[in-house]
């Protein structure tokens, strides 16, 4: 019966949440029916004015004409039978002459065909001066301005393909959680940003002040720490929602940065001396197996671990903020070879880097201290600067990550009531109301997505 009851709660939740994602999708496209129905009405009003204005004079004129052509010929004027505007105008563009519009428009009601109405001279006379003060004062001398209607296509198409793209049926899977997972000292919380609910998993305590970086892969959140040599802390399995290891003893406070492939490795940057030289600071490279549970030392970078972030793509190793001895600065992206070990390309960046993201795709976000916000492209590498932060002030650490949704990135600052929602398409920041139900201190905290392929460096 136990069994039978959480099986009906989990329909019953189901049932809920899908029906409300129906009427959700449905709301949505009744919005953008009337909007287009709106967009239709308000461009088909104009023209609808101008076709009626010409309709009106083409039928008076047709009457003068047959007012005049009665003068001398008796006849019925076809058109006011009831024929069709389209058919007049055909009639009218297809006709050479005057004489070939009478003869199609106009049916004689004389006997005699051929027979015309004789008109004396004064009753001549008086048509000509009438049909001469009519020509003065007509109102068919007013112009009506041709319409013309410019469709930009490339618009029309993108606004085609946006609406094909912009809502996407996403299956639940194993692999997809939709959530975003806030690491702190005491708890780990999941925020789904869809629902707009938390759910918290308290466990045992992390001694955060040694630990040096986080990285989220195949389920699985691995802590790394140690001296020299990386070794694993512990690691949260998403899947069981448990910690599967947990080492008390940790070794001293080094600077370190990793990244997940996207397959079954980690790459990691650690800290230290050059042997052959002491003065030189360099990085270790290690790569890190998760299935087998083996690093790999792949040998050293000439790059300094300021505070940066890194990931990894098509064999290179990308690191945004690490000072470089030929850059001596940390305003900059250097990307590695792994295989040759050379720095291959160095990317100046117009202010230090606070908090970085990668958007699974091609472009890295970055954000200043002071709120400043720019993208680069991994491909081209262009920069774009795009809308700020809508504060500027205590931009924390690592606290911008990529959402589960497409589209979305967030910024996070929890207790200090900063969090944000950054629409890619719009290129606009939305408040958010977070309601975070468990109080940590700013800052004590990593922030990060279980699609995420990337690392991020605190502490």
């Amino acid at each position: 019966m136990k069994l039978l009851w959480s099986t009906l709660k989990e329909l019953a939740t189901k049932h809920q949440t899908l029906t409300k994602a129906s009427k959700e999708v449905t709301e949505r496209c009744k919005e953008l029916h009337e909007l287009i129905i709106l967009q239709e009405h308000k461009i088909n009003s104009q023209i609808n004015d101008r076709v009626h204005q010409t309709s009106s004079t083409i039928n008076d004129i047709i009457n003068e004409i047959e007012t005049i052509n009665n003068v001398f010929k008796s006849s019925k004027n076809k058109i006011n039978d009831g024929m069709e505007m389209d058919n007049i105008v055909q009639s009218i563009t297809s006709s050479t002459t005057i004489d070939q519009f009478i003869d199609q428009s106009f049916t004689s009601t004389s006997p005699n065909n051929d027979q015309s109405i004789e008109i004396n001279d004064t009753e001549l006379l008086t048509l000509v001066q009438q049909s001469t003060k009519h020509m003065i004062t007509s109102q068919y001398n007013v112009h009506i301005p041709v319409c013309q209607l410019d469709i930009d296509l490339d618009m029309y198409d993108s606004i085609k393909n946006q609406l094909k793209s912009c809502i996407e049926f996403i299956e639940e899977t194993p692999d997809h959680y939709s959530r975003l997972i806030i690491l702190a000292e005491d708890s780990i919380s999941f925020y789904s940003p869809l629902s707009k609910t938390w759910s918290v998993i308290n466990h045992q305590h992390i001694p955060w002040s040694i630990l040096t970086t986080a990285v989220c892969a195949n389920d699985l959140i691995f802590l790394f720490d140690g001296y020299d040599r990386p070794s694993i802390h512990t690691w949260f399995n998403l899947k069981r929602g448990e910690w599967e290891r947990i080492i008390e003893k940790t070794s001293d406070y080094i600077k370190s940065s990793s990244s997940f492939d996207g397959g079954e490795m980690v790459y990691m940057l650690i800290d230290c001396v050059d042997d052959d030289n002491d003065q030189e600071q360099v990085s270790k490279v290690y790569r890190f197996n998760i299935n087998e549970q083996k690093y790999d030392d792949l040998g050293n970078l000439p790059i300094y671990l300021a505070r940066p972030q890194l990931y990894f793509q098509d064999n290179e190793l990308i690191c945004v903020d690490g000072i470089t001895p030929e850059g001596q600065q940390s305003k900059s992206i250097s990307v590695f070879n792994l295989t040759t070990k050379l720095l291959v390309r160095q990317v100046s960046l117009p202010w230090s880097v606070t908090s970085c993201c990668h958007d699974g795709n091609d472009l890295l976000y970055m954000l200043s201290e002071e709120g400043q916000f720019i993208s680069v492209s991994m491909t081209t590498w262009k920069t774009t600067e795009l809308a700020p932060l809508p504060f500027n002030e205590d931009v924390a650490r690592n606290e911008l990550c990529r959402g589960p949704q497409r589209g979305s990135l967030y910024y996070l600052q929890l207790n200090d009531d900063h969090n944000y929602r950054y629409s890619i398409r719009l290129n606009e920041w939305t408040k958010l109301d977070i309601n975070d139900p468990v109080t940590r201190p700013n800052g004590n905290f990593v922030l990060l997505v279980s699609e995420e392929y990337s690392g991020f460096h605190f502490g």
